[in-house]
């Protein structure tokens, strides 16, 4: 990890100026070229059309998701999410590989996986962990963001997306009802 950390030939900084200009302690090989944008893979069927009917049939839902590491090790994000939408009378799309198992209703739609640059245009809010790339596809869909960083760069992501006014954040440690409610 620490040994190839920086190419001799080149690094990328994968990540808007918006949110940092080059620093001087930056490797002179280091090229800034913006967020990166995945090409998404497209759902099944079933999934997208389910997608599809939650989001015609109600007003804009919060999105919730962890990705990168986050959200193999969600913690108590998800139900805590879905206790502060429902005190918020919000509807709520969990997306992550461990909500699944929820039961789905006119209120809550739980999917493992659902594109971010096609969904996160349709959200109220998107909650999301702070990395990079979700990071970037929240400020291009427009919409105002959470975060609850997990680690790495997602507390710094955080903060400089709060300073920019594209969205507040909370700790990770502090994420509770009353502070997601709160904000």
């Amino acid at each position: 990890m620490f040994r190839d950390k920086f190419s001799p030939n080149l690094v990328l900084a994968l990540f808007s100026h918006s949110l940092a200009q080059r620093q001087q302690d930056w490797p002179r090989q280091t090229v800034q070229p913006g967020f990166i944008y995945f090409q998404d893979r497209s759902l099944d069927k079933d999934t997208s059309s389910r997608l599809c009917r939650f989001l015609a049939s109600g007003t804009a839902p919060i999105i919730f998701t962890q990705r990168s590491t986050a959200v193999h090790n969600p913690g108590d994000f998800y139900s805590i999410s879905v206790a502060a939408a429902k005190r918020l009378g919000r509807r709520a799309v969990l997306l992550g590989s461990h909500t699944a198992s929820r039961d789905d209703s006119v209120d809550l739609l739980s999917l493992p996986y659902a594109p971010y640059s096609h969904i996160f245009p349709h959200a109220a809010i998107n909650v999301h962990q702070g990395g990079s790339g979700t990071t970037g596809e929240s400020l291009r869909s427009g919409r105002p963001m959470l975060i609850v960083p997990y680690g790495w760069d997602q507390p710094d992501n955080a903060a400089r997306i709060q300073r920019l006014g594209a969205g507040l954040h909370v700790p990770r440690c502090a994420y509770s009802v009353e502070t997601a409610t709160a904000v």
